[in-house]
């Protein structure tokens, strides 16, 4: 049981793209009917799993992150502890926003968070003078791009209030709170 769970812990960005391919699935039989925020949404959500699995490759962000907080890899209670509820809840807001799409406030941080990928690996390599790019970057350019083309065409084709944007904000400052420590949690039981 024990190995099983380590198999799935290490695994879980290609968990994530199997269910992103599961929602594939769904689009590709009903999209027809799909409206053009759930469009926008399915192709951020391959973009989302494409990410994560650039930055498990051969695990360079648990290298990066090791030298960045200073933790050595090997302590880690699991390979791909880092990654699991960085995983689960991409998974759990794709699933949501694709489900209710006209709740703005839970499609705009999907976007957002696109744009914020983006900024934080270019700012990462200036920041911790990596020498080379930050892992996930290739996928982050292109995340950042399309949320940026995505959230003008909701803004230009979709009404919604304007305190959609405050939700926005704080479920994202809520999520991205909530992962941060987390990562510090596990790497913290594994200090050098």
């Amino acid at each position: 049981m024990k190995q099983l769970i380590r198999f799935l812990v290490r695994n879980t960005a290609w968990w994530l793209l199997l269910y992103c391919l599961g929602w594939a699935v769904w689009a590709w039989m009903n999209w027809e009917s799909l409206s053009m925020v759930q469009r926008l949404l399915m192709g951020m959500f391959g973009l989302l799993s494409a990410h994560e699995i650039e930055e498990t490759y051969k695990d360079r962000f648990i290298m990066m992150m090791s030298k960045v907080i200073g933790f050595r890899p090997e302590e880690l209670p699991m390979q791909g502890i880092i990654h699991l509820p960085a995983d689960i809840v991409i998974a759990l807001l794709m699933s949501l926003a694709i489900l209710h799409s006209d709740k703005m406030w839970l499609v705009l941080p999907v976007f957002v968070l696109g744009i914020i990928e983006m900024v934080v690996h270019n700012t990462a390599i200036v920041a911790f003078r990596l020498k080379g790019l930050s892992p996930g970057w290739y996928s982050a350019m292109v995340m950042g791009v399309y949320s940026i083309y995505s959230l003008v065409l909701i803004c230009q084709s979709v009404a919604f209030d304007k305190i959609q944007w405050l939700w926005t904000v704080l479920l994202l400052a809520a999520g991205f709170g909530l992962l941060e420590v987390w990562i510090f949690a596990v790497c913290g039981k594994c200090r050098v």
